[in-house]
C-alpha cells in the first residue's frame, strides 16, 4: 500500500497506455474509457518467511512455480498490454526464470515494496499500472480487469486491494501486515494500481478496494499460507474461488 493523503492533486495525472484521455469538466479528471495499463509483477523480495532454499517466486504450487499464476492472470486480462517483471539481487534465479520465458525483466534495488515498484515504475514511465505481488496464486485475468474497472471508475491517483481481517482468518491464512479503514481492520492483498505520473507528489488520492474474492485474498508468505493456497487451487472448482457474500467494494 503506497503513502498517500486525502487530498486531491491539481494537476493531470491520469494516462494509459494507449494516450491521453477525455478531459472530464465535471470532476476535474482526465477519464480512461478503455485504458489499456501496464502490468508489473514485484519478485524482488527476500521471501525469509518462506525460507526453503528456494526462490519465493519459483516455489511451486499445484505443479507451477508461484509466479506463472500471476503471469498468467495480466496475460489474460483484457486491459493490460504489457507484463514487467521487477527483480533484485535476491532473486537472480527468478530472473533468469522470467527472461527464459522472454518476459520483460526491471532490476530494482531490492530496498522494500514501496523503493522498488517506484524504482520499478521510473524503467516503465509515464502510464496508468496495477502491481502484484508474485505470491498470489489465485489471481486470474478476470479479477484483474475487475480490479482496472474499478480503478477507472473511482477517478483516483491509486487503488489498493485489502480484504477483512475475519475472512482472510477464516480460510486459515495468518498475515502480518493489517490496516485500519473506516473502522475496521483489513489485510492488503498485495495488489495496487496507480498512475506513475503522480508518484512524487506530496499528496495522492487512494481508493480502496474491499472484497472477499479468494482470488485476490490469498497471498502466500509463510508455509502454512502455502498449504492453504494449494488446498483452495485444487479445490477451486467446488469453492468457485469465492467465500460466501462475494465481493463488496468500498471507495477510499
Amino acid at each position: 500500500m503506497l503513502p498517500t493523503a486525502s487530498r486531491r492533486v491539481n494537476r493531470r495525472c491520469f494516462r494509459g497506455g494507449g494516450g491521453d484521455h477525455p478531459w472530464s469538466p465535471n470532476t476535474g479528471w482526465w477519464v480512461a474509457v478503455k485504458a489499456v495499463f501496464q502490468g508489473l509483477i514485484m519478485a524482488g523480495g527476500k521471501g525469509t518467511r518462506l525460507s526453503h532454499g528456494l526462490e519465493k517466486p519459483l516455489t511451486e504450487i499445484a505443479g507451477r512455480a508461484m509466479i506463472q499464476y500471476p503471469l498468467s492472470a495480466l496475460g489474460d486480462s483484457k486491459l493490460v498490454s504489457d507484463v514487467h517483471v521487477a527483480v533484485s539481487r535476491f532473486t537472480s534465479k527468478t530472473e533468469e526464470y522470467v527472461r527464459k520465458m522472454g518476459v520483460k525483466v526491471i532490476r530494482t534495488p531490492g530496498a522494500g515494496y514501496v523503493e522498488d515498484v517506484k524504482s520499478a515504475a521510473g524503467n516503465v514511465g509515464l502510464c496508468s499500472m496495477i502491481v502484484l505481488g508474485a505470491d498470489l496464486p489465485l489471481i486470474d485475468g478476470e479479477a484483474v480487469d475487475e480490479v482496472l474497472n474499478h480503478y477507472s471508475k473511482a477517478c483516483k491517483h491509486a487503488l489498493t486491494v485489502v480484504s477483512p481481517l475475519k475472512d482472510v482468518l477464516k480460510i486459515g491464512l495468518r498475515p502480518s501486515c493489517l490496516i485500519k479503514h473506516r473502522g475496521g481492520t483489513y489485510v492488503p492483498c498485495g495488489v495496487n494500481v496507480l498512475d506513475t505520473g503522480c508518484m512524487d507528489e506530496p499528496f495522492i488520492e487512494q481508493e480502496v478496494m474491499v472484497t472477499r474474492d479468494l482470488r485476490m485474498m490469498v497471498n502466500v508468505n509463510t508455509r502454512s499460507d502455502l498449504a492453504v493456497a494449494e488446498r483452495l487451487l485444487l479445490s477451486r472448482g467446488s469453492t468457485q474461488g469465492r467465500l460466501t457474500g462475494g465481493q463488496r467494494e468500498v471507495g477510499g
